[in-house]
């Protein structure tokens, strides 16, 4: 489970509405994920704007990416996701 540190980093990163657009995109995309290039364009946002809020996803372990040749690919954590939806329902609620 991930504790309360985590769980705050994960919420800050997911506090902004470009991030939390590039982490829907990337959802969407599933395994295949997305290159920055693919995401500038669909998501008509600067390259150096979309590099500043990749490192806020990745610094909270919200997103992965990986190596293909040349090009780099996103694609969410999911089981970051999953660890924090858990902190929630277990710490957030009542009843």
């Amino acid at each position: 489970m991930i504790e309360t540190h985590l769980a705050l980093k994960c919420l800050a990163a997911l506090a902004h509405d470009v991030r939390l657009q590039i982490y829907r995109t990337l959802a969407v995309a599933g395994a295949e994920g997305k290159s920055p290039g693919q995401m500038v364009d669909s998501l008509r946002i600067s390259g150096a704007t979309l590099s500043f809020h990749l490192k806020e996803l990745s610094n909270a372990n919200l997103i992965d990416q990986r190596r293909e040749g040349k090009q780099i690919f996103y694609t969410v954590n999911a089981t970051q996701m999953d660890d924090l939806m858990e902190y929630l329902a277990l710490n957030c609620r009542t009843g």
